[in-house]
């Protein structure tokens, strides 16, 4: 009976010592197993965390893709509510602003003798004579800016009242820029020829040539009519596109470029070590 009970107990210490590896191996695995799911959780706090700085900074770049919008349409909206006058628009088509005051055929740089357009409104010798200016000082005057503008304007009164006694009253601004280059009679024919009424002149078909992207062999095989109403609408674009140039130089550079050129104003997301240790670890 001793040898007996002293076999069981051998046997039931066999067992004990059997399963205390296996009870340690199976703690040793929990922990492993709790570890992971603790770093798994970690990483899913960072991608979270990560996702959430994405969409916070999705929101910048919209936010800046507003503000650009916004300011693109600020800018046009200014553009087109800021007009300049009929004579600042004049100026700038005559000498492009006063930036050219002589005409290439014009060899001695100066407006004293010559008898061709020249000077800030690009007034011709025939010009000044319409409104009884004829003497050399005159001719001078032609270089001075508040004395070109004067003439010009005397000129231009003059005109109108021709026109108005021919019918024509209340013309759009292109056309009343085209009595200072044409002339009264000019334009009236001009307009006369665009309907039909007329024809064209070879001395004003010369003249259109030289005011204008067709050349005199172009208009003469247009006809009339047809050159009429080319001249016109190819002044009516220009006069509006050189308005637009007027207004685009008047805005200061440094307000054009913080409304065309916006800084952009985010953060790419930034990482520290452990979080970039874990994302390298992670086999997604």
């Amino acid at each position: 009976m001793e040898s007996l009970s002293t076999l069981i107990k051998i046997y039931i210490l066999s067992i004990i010592a059997f399963l205390i590896p296996s009870a340690n191996y199976i703690n040793d695995r929990q922990t492993d197993i709790d570890g992971l799911n603790h770093s798994v959780s970690n990483s899913d706090f960072i991608l979270e965390n990560t996702a959430k700085k994405v969409a916070f900074n999705n929101k910048d770049i919209e936010s800046e893709a507003v503000f650009f919008q916004f300011s693109a349409k600020s800018r046009n909206e200014q553009l087109t509510q800021i007009k300049p006058d009929f004579w600042t628009t004049l100026y700038s088509i005559e000498s492009k602003q006063g930036r050219l005051l002589y005409r290439p055929s014009n060899q001695s740089r100066n407006c004293k003798t010559t008898s061709s357009p020249c000077g800030h409104h690009q007034l011709s010798r025939q010009a000044l004579k319409d409104i009884s200016c004829t003497s050399k000082q005159c001719m001078n005057d032609r270089e001075n800016f508040t004395k070109s503008l004067i003439m010009s304007k005397q000129l231009q009164a003059i005109n109108d009242k021709r026109l108005v006694k021919a019918g024509y009253t209340n013309l759009p601004e292109y056309q009343k820029y085209l009595i200072h280059q044409q002339g009264a009679a000019g334009l009236k024919t001009i307009l006369a020829a665009s309907k039909g009424d007329k024809l064209l002149s070879r001395n004003i078909k010369k003249n259109m040539a030289g005011n204008s992207p067709y050349s005199y062999k172009k208009l003469r095989r247009f006809g009339s009519k047809l050159a009429a109403k080319k001249f016109l609408q190819h002044w009516e674009e220009k006069w509006q596109n050189e308005k637009k140039i007027v207004v685009a130089s008047n805005i200061p550079i440094k307000q054009t470029k913080a409304v065309i050129q916006p800084e952009a104003n985010f953060e790419l997301p930034l990482f520290n070590d452990y979080e970039l240790q874990i994302a390298l670890n992670l086999k997604i």
